[in-house]
């Protein structure tokens, strides 16, 4: 549902939108990144380069504390203590493709809770809902549980009025201030920050709605 979202909010961009739509794409959900069969194809067409990463053999100190990231990312963030995915693949499509003639299209946002929007001002839908900005109880067990079964109730609602109406009689404040950012969390494809198996238990039973 959140691929074909994006791709529509691609549609209804500006003419870079549409156009970017034929070609390679990343799509950007805060933690997690989701390719089309271009995107893939363009980093088999350039393996031999993207595919080299720093190891023991190198002989540089740097070098060796990179061990097992990407040599693409050599002098640039977080090199060479880490290579986060939040900040490799946003470098590849970015900074690192497009020397090599490959153009790509990323809608979304790297970092997980935040909005993105098309060249319109169109917002895309929320990609990753962050634990760490959840506002019942922050990440403790029983504020987690209770923002997955918000986020569950949201996706009842047929409109934001509708939830907007469920909030304003709600008996938790936390949910009455921040009920939009419930809303637009109501089909996120991903959570980030859940610590114990009794939340992703829950967040599979009424969240998840794979077959």
């Amino acid at each position: 549902e959140n691929i074909a979202a994006y791709l529509q909010g691609m549609e209804e961009g500006n003419k870079e939108d549409k156009a970017s739509l034929d070609g390679p794409i990343m799509l950007m959900w805060g933690n997690a990144f989701v390719f089309n069969r271009k995107f893939v194809e363009a980093l088999k067409d350039h393996w031999p380069l993207l595919g080299q990463v720093a190891s023991t053999d190198n002989q540089t100190s740097k070098e060796g504390r990179a061990v097992g990231c990407p040599l693409f990312m050599k002098g640039r963030s977080e090199w060479p203590d880490s290579c986060s995915q939040d900040m490799i693949y946003p470098a590849l499509a970015m900074n690192v493709l497009p020397p090599l003639k490959v153009k790509v299209a990323f809608p979304g946002a790297s970092g997980c809770g935040q909005p993105s929007k098309n060249r319109r001002n169109k917002g895309y839908p929320l990609g990753c809902w962050e634990m760490q900005q959840n506002p019942i109880r922050g990440e403790s067990e029983a504020g987690e549980l209770a923002a997955i079964k918000e986020l569950a109730q949201m996706a009842k609602f047929k409109d934001r009025s509708e939830a907007q109406a469920y909030c304003d009689a709600h008996e938790n404040e936390a949910v009455q201030k921040n009920c939009m950012k419930f809303w637009d969390g109501r089909n996120v494809p991903l959570i980030h920050h859940l610590h114990t198996v009794s939340e992703h238990v829950l967040a599979r039973s009424i969240l998840d709605n794979d077959p």
